[in-house]
């Protein structure tokens, strides 16, 4: 067990969200009617919808969570401002500018394939304030240690789709990112 791993470290389980993989369909089904309703050449529908097909493809492999950098287990803790200093710092960020409360969330990840990231199985992130919380859909933008400073305005982002975990524990996320 890692010496900074609680008893009380609680690992959520991410599966591949169904309903996002519905909409990832649904949008270029979409996209390719609505090219027949615009006056183009046969050869110019054609390369759209190749294109369309092509990104598509891309897209559902991030999405059914097969890419090398897919996580399968989150854990979101409070921790105090000063443990996580190190996070922050290494991201070229001062903990105590990201938010004025004393205590911060810090998120842990476990990746699907460690294999593929150089055998890192762990790593932990420091959660940015700007997180969207909703009913069925919630995001985690989040900042780790090694970020270039550029990172501060485009975060990494966590999607969480509620049929990819427990109702339950989505819920607990939520209330964690809401009432932060």
């Amino acid at each position: 067990m890692n010496p900074r791993e609680s008893a009380a470290t609680r690992w959520v389980h991410l599966n591949p969200s169904n309903v996002n993989l519905g909409l990832t369909l649904l949008a270029p089904i979409c996209a390719v009617a609505l090219l027949f309703t615009v006056d183009l050449p046969a050869w110019g529908r054609a390369v759209i919808a190749i294109a369309v097909f092509v990104v598509t493809l891309i897209d559902v492999y991030f999405v059914r969570q097969s890419n090398s950098r897919a996580i399968a287990a989150l854990s979101l803790e409070r921790r105090e401002a000063n443990a996580v200093g190190d996070a922050g710092a290494t991201a070229g960020l001062d903990p105590g500018n990201i938010g004025e409360q004393q205590q911060k969330l810090v998120l842990r990840l476990r990746y699907r394939f460690p294999a593929r990231v150089g055998g890192v199985t762990e790593v932990e992130a420091l959660v940015l304030p700007r997180c969207y919380v909703s009913t069925y859909f919630t995001s985690i933008s989040y900042l780790m240690p090694g970020d270039p400073a550029w990172r501060r305005w485009f975060p990494r982002v966590l999607p969480i789709w509620a049929d990819a975990i427990d109702a339950e524990e989505f819920r607990r996320i939520r209330v964690l990112l809401k009432w932060r």
